[in-house]
């Protein structure tokens, strides 16, 4: 079996709406931050006080 070409474009939005988008990060980020604490790790003061856009 070889490779192709697909008809049509794939749609890969796994979510709705920004709302759903926004409520589906959160789940996410409060899931890991609970499996941080489980393990006592605690995040630099420096994460916490930049944006996660910069680049130090």
């Amino acid at each position: 079996m070889g490779t192709g070409m697909l008809r049509r474009n794939i749609n890969r939005c796994t979510y709705k709406n920004i709302v759903h988008h926004i409520e589906k990060t959160n789940r996410y980020t409060e899931l890991a931050a609970k499996q941080s604490k489980l393990k006592n790790k605690k995040a630099p003061i420096i994460k916490i006080l930049t944006p996660p856009f910069m680049i130090l």
